[in-house]
């Protein structure tokens, strides 16, 4: 998550650097929780998605050790 952050700061300054007349302290801290949300949002979901799926698998096997005995 740290490293999301790092890198929302870094693409936020980069902006800012390359059109430096329409970047103001708002739209900076602005763009960076923009880019920030977005990637927690996807990194939630990825590991909800995974981690759902590894738990089935877990399960699974569970189920089927639990039938075999």
């Amino acid at each position: 998550m740290l490293d999301d952050l790092t890198r929302s700061v870094k693409e936020a300054v980069s902006d800012g650097i390359q059109d430096p007349l329409n970047t103001t302290s708002g739209s900076f801290f602005g763009n960076i929780m923009s880019r920030f949300k977005g990637r927690l949002i996807f990194s939630a979901v990825f590991f909800l998605v995974f981690g759902a799926v590894a738990l089935f698998i877990i399960i699974m096997i569970g189920f089927f050790v639990l039938k075999a005995l």
